[in-house]
């Protein structure tokens, strides 16, 4: 049996996926030989999955969180704020030539001067409709914790605009769907807050 079986057998759903000769069983029982010193995976599409087609789309429900609130008024659509948002990060990432932050995107969103946007607010609300859509990797999760038993750290990466906290925030709410508390022992680091990434 797997060491990585052997910790998480009980678990109801994914027993089996977890057994399974691969890749992250053979980082599990590197973890437990000590052979591994630190542990870095990336954030997205590793341990965290969104729940739409495209990472554009969760400017359609943020587009509807900022219309709840009274940020925006019924006249954008979804579909407008979508293309205002993505707009907004190509003009910035042209204007910086790097990993660009959440701020400088909404700077070029505050150049359109829509009224009753807040960008403080606006960029709340992107990061609530990610925590909406996003899950936790179980079978993932399963080998970070894993790592912590070993007392091996755990670093997570990405290359995304949003501050380190606002990442934990969508990764503790991710967590927390899933009964699972991770954050006392992660260290996150994104591409906007170094540019040597």
């Amino acid at each position: 049996m797997s060491t990585l079986l052997d910790i998480h057998a009980s678990l109801e759903e994914g027993a089996e996926f977890l057994c399974r000769e691969g890749v992250l069983g053979a980082v599990a029982e590197r973890i437990s030989a000590g052979d591994v010193d630190v542990l870095s995976l990336d954030v997205w599409d590793t341990l965290l999955f969104r729940q739409v087609s495209a990472p554009r789309d969760v400017f359609l429900l943020q587009r509807d969180l900022l219309f709840e609130h009274g940020l925006i008024d019924a006249s954008t659509t979804a579909y407008e704020w979508q293309f205002l948002r993505v707009g907004a990060e190509k003009r910035a990432r042209e204007k910086h030539r790097r990993e660009v932050t959440i701020d400088e995107i909404y700077a070029e969103i505050a150049r359109l001067q829509l009224p009753n946007l807040v960008l403080a607010d606006a960029i709340d609300a992107e990061v609530a409709a990610e925590c909406k859509v996003t899950l936790l990797d179980p079978v993932v999760s399963t080998l970070l914790m894993h790592a912590a038993a070993n007392d091996v750290p755990v670093i997570l990466v990405s290359d995304f605009y949003m501050s380190a906290p606002a990442l934990r925030k969508i990764i503790d709410h991710a967590a927390a769907r899933s009964g699972i508390e991770l954050l006392p022992w992660l260290n996150v680091f994104v591409s906007c807050e170094h540019e040597s990434f």
